[in-house]
Formats: C-alpha cells, structure tokens, sequence
C-alpha cells in the first residue's frame, strides 16, 4: 500500500456527468432549529446522533448556501412552507439537480414536492411500522438482513398517544418503505443529477424519543431479544452516503479490526454474588479477560436485604487484584428507586453516616437519588481508592432526575437501559430529566443487551446453555451491524460461570471483549476523532483533523469498495501516517493502527534549525536547536517497531539556540538501530536514525 502525503484541504467530488459541481466529500447537518421555532435542540440532538454513530465526517450549519458546499445535505428537521425562503427553495432544488443529496424527514412544502418526486401528503397518528421494501435490489439495504431489520417499530398499538408521521403519494419517486397499512414511509427521487430523499417522521421521534425511553412502547420484546429499530435507520443513512459518494470513508465503531466489542458486567447485589464473584473474577483473569463489576453497597439491613456489602472489603478488592473495574450499583438496590415521588432528587452532601434509606417489603422511605449515587461511589472510592465512573441502577428502573445527579457526581458512564427499550445497540449521550428539552449531559448510556433474567422461564442448571445459546445468536445478529453488545450476567451461580465460559469460548474471533469504561472511553474518542478525504483518480487521501499529536491506536476507518483502489495514503498536519489494512466484507478497505511514519520531515519551515550528536552514540545524544517561539517540544527515542524507550517533554520551550541532552546510556538498550523523533508544537517533526553501539 502506498503511503502518500496529504497535499490540500479541499476535498472535491465529481457528482454526475459533465455539468457535476465539485463538492466537500461529507454532510452538511442543516439546522432548522430557529427556522422552525423549535423550543429545544431534540431535533437537532437526533440529527447529530444519527450521524455520530454512522461515523461519516459532518459539519453542522444553519445557512442554506453554506450547506449546498457539501456532497450531501442532512436536514435536522421538518420542511414545511415557512422552513425556506422561495429563494433558498429555487437554490434547493438547482443543488439537488446538479448533483446534491438532500434527505429530509417529513416535508409538507408543496413548493419541494416535485424535488422529492411526490404529488400530496397526508398525515396521521396511527402508523406503528415501517416495512422495508424488499422487492428492491439496493445497496442501500447493506446493513438490513435480519427480521427485525426489515420491518421496524416505531410504536405498539395501545401503547399510548402515537406521535405524527407522514405518507406520501409518489409522483416520479420511488418507495423505499411503507406503513403497516401500505401508504409510503420513505422516499427516494432521482432529479436530473442529484437525488432527494423523504422520511415520513423526524429523528426525534424515532432518536430522542427512544432514547430517554419515552417511545410508545415500540419494543418488541422487553429484553434478550434483537431490538435494532432504530439502529436501521442510522446505518440506512449511512448506506445513502455510501451509494452516491465514490470510496466513502467512515469511522469504524469498534476498535481497530474487530468486528464488533462485547462488554462482561456484573452486578453485584446479594449476599450469594459476594460470595461467588471470585469465581468468575479468577476465571476471566485466566481468560485474560477484563470485566465490570457494579457494587451494591449494602451497608445496612431491611425488609428487601442483608448488610452484605459489610465485611467483604477484600473480596472486592481482590476483584481489583484480577484487573477489573468497579462500578456502582446504588446503595439499597431498591426496586421503588423509579418513583421519583417516592425517590425525589435530593441534596448533595450524603455519606454513609447520614444516609439511611429503609424499605420495609413494600415502600422506601428515606431515599434520595443523590443518597443512592453520592454515597455508593463515595463508600467505593474510599475503600478502595479507585475512581467510580461506572453507575448502574438495581432493576434496571430510570428515575427522571438519575442523569442530573449522576453529571453533577462525576460520573461517566450510565448502563441502567435495556437495549431492547431504548431500540439502539450503540452507546449515546443522555440528555437530562428523560426529556426532550433536556440540557446535554456528560454522561453516556451503554445499554444492555443480554442477561441472566429470563423472567418467563428462568436460567438454570437445566438450561443454561440454550440460553448461552440464545445470547450467542443476540450476539451474532448485533455483529453484522457492528454494534456493540452489553452482557449482563449476576455473579451467583456456579452455572452462570459455565455459561459465561461456554460463551467465551463460541465468540467469533473477530469479536474483540472490553471492560465496559474503557469502551466507553473509547467512544467518546471516537465521537471526538475527525477526518477529511480526498478523491485524486483512483486514490484516496485521508487527513486527520485531530488536534493533539498523539494517535488513539484504537481507532480505525473503513473504505466503501475500498479494495478497488490504487492507493490509500493518511497525513495529520505535516506528518504522514503509517497504518495497516484489511479487506473488510465483501470489497470494503479497514485501516487501523495508525501510527507516525518514521521518515525525515523537515522543520525549517515552522522556525526551527537542529542538529543531533553523536551518531553513533553511546552515554548522550546532544540535540542542538535554534528556535523561533516555540511553545512544546517532544523528544522521544523509539525502537524500529515505533515503540516508545523514552521520552523527554518541554511544555514552555525557549527560543533561541540551546542544546539538550538527552541521557540514553542508563537506559541499558541493545546495540542497533533507533529513531529519535522531535517534535515542535503540535505537528512540526523530524525523525533521525540513530546507532547505539
């Protein structure tokens, strides 16, 4: 694979014969918020999120003639008469007719409907499903393969007021899915160059609705079920991008090559589980497998539990021992702890002197959301000096206050939704209060997929493994979509273990296991991670827009029929970048590992003149620089993998001529060769072989 620098900012794309307009190879997110006097961002929340998980580069912008630079456009929300001057609709349309794609949920313009290929809309609060259109042979029904898939919820008959949802008549469009009741759900129109897509409902009500769990109990099954519903329509963004833009490229959603990453949590909440978790804890350990262990402080008695959490301080930090992670799993495990009149949010300033909630077989008395989340991660960190970041209510109830609280404590990362309820596999930021206005939290939900509760016909020594077997399938399906799987498993059974091993050992090797922070982590670099492509003939330039000079190795990019390409190169800033490649699917490129290339790259242009000495080198390598305002300089010694020996960081670098040394004799290294990189400021670099005799 060559590895080519990245000349040019601009990324162009040829849509169309020869009337094409060049175009950024991305998405313009349209924010119609004030357009629409929205009164809060759900709608744009939705947008973003679709495009977060579908891992394409976008850039969000609230002017119509901004929007038209880029290959696709998103609409954030609905178009009606008043959304777009007639100006901007006539600008629309020539965009879409010389080569643009436009997709938007629930147009009522008549003035667009010739754009979108329809003659009329109507509008209705009785449509639950969406069936795909199979009769098609489409790419973009790529990641649609599954029953579930092919026809989605949006909500269940009699399970509340549904919300409104558009059907349309076609005029020269195509329907791509209808309604149970076979009006048209979903558009596709090609207009002269371009194409223009409908969708018969906004994202918030098939995102935001779902994800704060307040959908019209579309869920089809309540848990250990596959429940992708809104899962398909994120991907099915991504197949439109995919279809009109030549060697798409988009951010992977699992690390590196894997396929996808299951996630082992444990929640530890009686007596029987804190003292059976060591077997699991010694098995994973042996399995070299990381997992999550939700602590339940029990530190008081009642009509529900024991004090179980007293006395077995050690068992929980042996749990540490074996290289896992604790979470909390509240302090009373209490099944009441979704009332929030029962459970109001309380006040900061808990411990586990004052705190002293009691349930006495039927109602709690005396808790606060605050007491179960301040107090359980403050008992856990003081016992155990580690850092709680993890949080997971008993029963997986959700108070209403539960993602305030847990922001304001310091938490990261929440798991107290079924995958099934909320409809997604892929981690998402909670928005507070379970609400639509909701402000944007810094917590993140990682919802389960599978556990041991089987409440119609319980897990047993019986039938464990045609659960196992059950979960395996769950597994699979979640696979193909690369989503990821979050298993929950009570550690109070010594079947439960061989069920867990009788997993393990039946993953697909392509399924990576990570402890469920360290996931979570890595997603929020992901979110964070940012790239621009270039189309040259038949190449492909990718340059990373990341800000710091350090690359997550963990991350990785996939190239739509990247197999046909000549060349594939990578650069951030000045500095070119090495990585590996995989043939990914059926002709799709996955690039992973990205590293920075060890070659020259010359400094003098960013004000920096130097010299290394002695080469060989024995006891001292001498760095002699002139510098002009520098603010940062690295210097690291690396071994021919790339791998880090040494490093030596000035954070307030002085101008001028100076000489540093860099000691490398009491470093005991074998004779060979080496590489010493310097770095000036963020991106400026050169790389010297150096012989160490």
């Amino acid at each position: 694979m060559n590895r080519m620098l990245l000349f040019s900012f601009l990324i162009v794309l040829a849509i169309g014969n020869s009337t094409a307009q060049t175009l950024t190879r991305s998405i313009a997110l349209l924010d119609l918020t004030e357009r629409n006097s929205e009164t809060n961002d759900g709608q744009l929340f939705s947008a973003e999120h679709i495009l977060k998980v579908t891992g394409i580069s976008y850039t969000i912008t609230s002017t119509l003639l901004d929007a038209e630079q880029y290959a696709v456009i998103f609409c954030s929300s609905y178009l009606d008469s008043k959304t777009l001057s007639s100006e901007e609709k006539n600008s629309l349309i020539d965009y879409v007719s010389n080569g643009g794609i436009v997709i938007a949920p629930r147009v009522t313009d008549e003035d667009l409907f010739s754009l979108f290929g329809v003659s009329g809309v109507t509008e209705s609060n009785s449509n639950f499903l969406v069936n795909w259109n199979n009769s098609l042979t489409t790419p973009l029904y790529r990641w649609i393969d599954e029953p579930e898939e092919w026809t989605i919820s949006l909500g269940r008959v009699g399970g509340g007021i549904m919300f409104k949802t558009a059907s349309y008549n076609l005029s020269s469009a195509i329907d791509l899915a209808r309604y149970e009741n076979e009006t048209v759900a979903v558009t596709q129109n090609q207009f002269s160059n371009g194409f223009a897509y409908i969708f018969g409902f906004t994202w918030k009500e098939v995102i935001l609705r779902s994800q704060i769990n307040r959908d019209i109990e579309a869920q089809r099954v309540s848990s250990n079920g596959f429940e992708p519903s809104m899962d398909v329509i994120m991907l099915f963004m991504r197949a439109i991008f995919n279809k009109h833009i030549p060697y798409s490229t988009w951010k992977h959603t699992s690390p590196k090559n894997s396929s996808s990453t299951l996630m082992i949590t444990h929640d530890v909440d009686s007596s029987t589980g804190m003292d059976s978790m060591f077997m699991f804890s010694e098995s994973e350990k042996n399995l070299e497998v990381s997992a999550s262990y939700n602590v339940t402080v029990r530190y008081f008695d009642d009509a529900l539990m024991t004090d179980f959490y007293n006395g077995h301080l050690p068992d929980v930090q042996k749990l540490i021992t074996d290289g896992h992670i604790i979470g909390s799993h509240s302090v009373g495990h209490f099944p009441d702890f979704g009332n929030d009149d029962i459970f109001p949010i309380g006040n900061p300033g808990n411990t586990r002197e004052s705190y002293s909630p009691y349930n006495d077989g039927s109602i709690t008395v005396g808790g606060t959301v605050y007491g179960e989340c301040e107090v359980s991660k403050d008992v856990l960190e003081s016992d155990l000096g580690v850092d709680i970041r993890m949080y997971r209510t008993g029963h997986l109830v959700y108070n209403k206050y539960l993602v305030e609280v847990l922001d304001e404590l310091g938490y990261k990362y929440n798991s107290s939704y079924s995958a099934n309820e909320v409809l997604t596999n892929f981690p998402y930021q909670n928005k507070t209060g379970r609400s639509f206005s909701g402000t944007n939290s810094n917590i993140y939900e990682l919802p389960v997929s599978i556990s041991d509760v089987y409440h119609a016909d319980p897990m047993s020594e019986d039938n464990y493994l045609e659960k196992v077997g059950f979960w395996l399938d769950i597994i699979s399906k979640i696979d193909a979509n690369n989503a990821s799987t979050v298993l929950l498993i009570h550690p109070n059974r010594g079947y439960k273990l061989l069920g867990e091993e009788y997993l393990i050992s039946h993953l697909p090797g392509s399924i990576t296991i990570k402890e469920m922070s360290a996931f979570g982590d890595y997603w929020r670099v992901r979110e964070a991670f940012d790239f621009t492509t270039q189309k040259i003939d038949n190449t492909i330039q990718i340059k990373l827009s990341d800000q710091s000079s350090t690359l997550d190795k963990e991350i990785s990019l996939i190239i739509n029929n990247g197999q046909d390409l000549d060349a594939v190169s990578m650069s951030m800033g000045t500095s070119s970048i090495d990585f590996d490649t995989e043939n990914w699917g059926e002709n799709d490129l996955i690039l992973y590992n990205f590293k920075f290339a060890l070659g020259l790259h010359d400094l003098s242009d960013f004000g920096a003149k130097w010299s290394l000495y002695p080469n060989p080198v024995c006891e001292n390598i001498f760095i002699e620089m002139d510098l002009i305002n520098p603010s940062k300089i690295d210097i690291e010694l690396v071994d021919r993998i790339g791998k880090t020996i040494k490093k030596k960081q000035f954070n307030q670098a002085v101008p001028g001529h100076q000489i540093i040394t860099f000691k490398v004799g009491d470093l005991q290294l074998p004779s060979g060769l080496y590489f010493c990189r310097i770095k000036v400021d963020k991106y400026a670099e050169v790389v010297k072989k150096v012989i160490i005799e």
